[in-house]
């Protein structure tokens, strides 16, 4: 149902004004007739809810509450319930009230007669276009409900990496955060009182202490300066990548890095296998496939590459001579390739290829974090070591000038 806001007379010539509901305008105009009404002004609504998620802004669905929808789904699909009813019945199962007015709305939509990809494409903020896509495919080939389940399974395994990603890197940043935080704490609130006193006995301090006296006075006054310093530094440097060279300089230097450039690698790749693979087995065109992944890989230049073969293999070229030709991927990859297309199980082998590199790169952030850890501990005792030390060298200097 659509609002419309209308202005109207009735036969005697006054004004109404007022909102109606209806199915299209032409309903409007019919049920305003229907009261002898008639309208001079009928336009329809914007600004509601549903208006402003069409246009993808307000609530956001998140990655957890969508693979619920596409399992249960494609469950009630696969049970042979015809997808107005699978709708009508998920609906009344999700808790989250703007989502239930969408997939009521989509409901709505495919009982009219619309194709359920074009119901699901008037909120690219809710369904992504990958999504949309597979479902399409799912359409024209009558596999919906495996589409669906396709995508639910490519979700669940996307959330585990992110959970493993996150749970790795939760006990390296919470050192990093506390050897910030004592360091501040010990140069800004405990050595200041100390400093009055070893300057007042007019002894000889030690270069360290010298140094951690300058270090502690120079946060006291500038602490200021470097927070503000630090958040313009962080503003500039996200407004250089965002332009075309700065995004394609920082993305070379990722997957140059030491270590976390082959990290950084790996988990493009997994990203692309993943959603290439899932297109693919979806019935989703080879070329479109490829167009679409070449998105999820988040780096310039690996998106450069991608798209480079995806325009040789518009003028009928092999996929597998293209990925050779490039000497951009590993050997394993480039051999999984060529016999997945030859065999005609290129979305099986994309699968097998995203799980041996999500492994590895499972592996390569575990042995990341477990030389992190220590290093981390050892400066953190470094530093703190050295305050301590430049502090006792300071006090036995004062304990020498009174002797």
């Amino acid at each position: 149902m659509e609002k419309y806001k209308f202005r109207a007379r009735d036969l005697t010539g006054n004004v109404h004004k007022g909102i109606i509901s209806a199915e299209s305008l032409d309903d409007a105009v019919h049920s305003l007739r229907e009261k002898n009404y008639y309208p001079v002004v009928l336009t329809r609504q914007r600004g509601n809810r549903l208006d402003k998620l069409s246009a993808g802004s307000a609530v956001r669905i998140s990655s957890k509450e969508l693979m619920l929808f596409c399992t249960q789904l494609a469950t009630l699909l696969g049970a042979g319930v015809s997808l107005a009813s699978a709708l009508s019945t998920v609906t009344k199962q999700i808790k989250n009230l703007p989502f239930q007015k969408i997939v009521s709305h989509l409901e709505n939509d495919v009982t009219q007669g619309h194709s359920f990809s074009a119901a699901l494409s008037k909120y690219p903020k809710i369904f992504p276009p990958l999504l949309v896509n597979m479902i399409k495919a799912g359409e024209e080939s009558g596999q919906l409900d495996k589409v669906l389940e396709n995508y639910a399974h490519f979700q669940e395994r996307k959330e585990a990496v992110k959970s493993e990603i996150k749970n790795a890197m939760m006990y390296p940043i919470f050192l990093v955060i506390l050897s910030v935080g004592i360091m501040a704490f010990l140069l800004i609130y405990i050595l200041p009182k100390f400093v009055s006193v070893l300057k007042e006995s007019h002894a000889q301090l030690p270069v360290t202490t010298r140094i951690m006296i300058g270090s502690s006075e120079f946060l006291q006054h500038y602490y200021a300066h470097i927070f503000f310093g630090a958040i313009v530094f962080l503003l500039v440097g996200r407004q250089i990548i965002k332009t075309r060279s700065g995004r394609k300089m920082w993305d070379y230097l990722k997957l140059h890095l030491p270590i976390m450039g082959s990290l950084v690698y790996k988990m493009a790749l997994v990203r692309f296998c993943n959603v290439f693979g899932v297109l693919i087995r979806s019935g989703v065109p080879i070329l479109r496939s490829l167009g679409m992944a070449q998105n999820v890989v988040n780096n310039v230049i690996f998106e450069n590459v991608l798209r480079q073969i995806n325009s040789n293999l518009t003028m009928g070229k092999n996929l597998g001579d293209e990925v050779v030709r490039t000497r951009f991927f590993p050997p394993m990859f480039v051999q999984m390739v060529i016999v997945g297309e030859k065999t005609g199980r290129l979305d099986q082998m994309m699968m097998k290829i995203a799980d041996y590199y999500n492994k590895e790169a499972n592996h390569t952030l575990k042995r990341l974090v477990a030389a992190l850890e220590p290093t981390m501990l050892v400066v953190m005792a470094l530093l703190v070591g050295f305050i301590a030390l430049s502090l006792v060298s300071a006090l036995m200097s004062v304990l020498n000038t009174i002797k």
